[in-house]
């Protein structure tokens, strides 16, 4: 469900993964939606919001950047739904969400987007052991696409870039890097501490002069 502001390079990576896996690929452009709302946003208020890039505010671009995620989720049901009644079929799909463990622990996630799936597999999983299994299941089942998404830095491409813009990086937006956030939650759940106690531990561990090993 690629947008005006998703790049080539990641709607290649779904459209491979779906091929490796053997799974029925939809291209489905969600820019037509996205302006449907601005449109009827403009219209209650006479106001249209703009990306920061575009000289609009903070929360202009925030509200913009929740708009297609929250899109997403709704064409996700619609597909679920309605993607067997196309096939003749009964019954209706699972929608799958994609948020991990850290993004959980942050509060980095829109209300109403993937945070909003049936299910969701790798809920329990923190980002590095995520992309070690990537690895090793690109090199054991020789499907190579997986390593390019396991390497890939996380985006979530949902505004567009002024000329001299930096990429839209997660980590860059959390302010924490996902080493972080594993080193977080494995005090969190394996050593049982809150966050009083997380903060003296990394006062007396952490050494801003090495890279943090995360459990």
């Amino acid at each position: 469900m690629g947008t005006r502001n998703s790049k080539d390079s990641s709607k290649s990576k779904a459209s491979r993964v779906a091929s490796a896996i053997g799974a029925k690929h939809y291209d489905i452009n969600i820019d037509n939606t996205f302006d449907a709302f601005v449109k009827q946003f403009k219209g209650a208020t006479g106001l249209e919001p703009k990306y920061e890039s575009a000289g609009g505010s903070n929360t202009e671009d925030i509200a913009l950047q929740n708009i297609t995620a929250r899109s997403r989720m709704v064409m996700s049901y619609i597909m679920g739904q309605l993607v067997p009644w196309t096939n003749n079929d009964k019954g209706f799909l699972l929608v799958l969400g994609t948020a991990n463990i850290g993004e959980g622990l942050r509060g980095y996630f829109t209300k109403y987007d993937t945070s909003s799936a049936d299910i969701n597999p790798i809920g329990g999983i923190n980002k590095s052991d995520m992309k070690e299994f990537l690895k090793y299941f690109a090199d054991k089942m020789d499907m190579p696409v997986f390593r390019e998404v396991a390497e890939a830095k996380p985006s979530a491409e949902l505004r567009p870039l002024g000329k001299d813009a930096k990429p839209q990086l997660d980590e860059e937006e959390m302010g924490l890097s996902y080493a972080e956030l594993d080193l977080f939650a494995g005090l969190r759940k394996i050593e049982r501490m809150g966050p009083l106690t997380m903060y003296s531990y990394l006062l007396l561990h952490w050494s801003h002069d090495r890279e943090m090993n995360p459990y």
